[in-house]
């Protein structure tokens, strides 16, 4: 048995090979623009090609936040150039797969 879980928005688990792969909804409508099959589609958003590569479409960070004597420090992602991203890059890898 496969599938997948469409979410909205965006999803901050980190992408495992797995039979329910996560896709934001934004990225499976751009597969289901470009007419993919069934399969394609499961094979594209499984293949986690369409991810943003750090040092090209994302950069980390740290981020720190002062609680009274107390320091609250988390890594974050940032999209640099959302607009090629979305959806030339995702675009180009979604027919990788046609």
């Amino acid at each position: 048995m496969v599938g997948a879980v469409i979410v909205e928005g965006y999803i901050s688990a980190g992408p495992d090979a797995e039979e329910f792969p996560i896709v934001p909804d934004r990225i499976f409508e751009i597969g289901l623009r470009n007419e993919l099959s069934l399969r394609a589609l499961y094979s594209w958003i499984s293949s986690h090609k369409w991810l943003p590569k750090e040092g090209v479409h994302l950069t980390s960070g740290t981020s720190t936040v002062k609680f009274g004597v107390q320091r609250l420090r988390w890594g974050n992602l940032r999209v640099k150039y959302p607009q090629t991203y979305f959806p030339e890059f995702v675009e180009q890898t979604s027919r990788l797969f046609q």
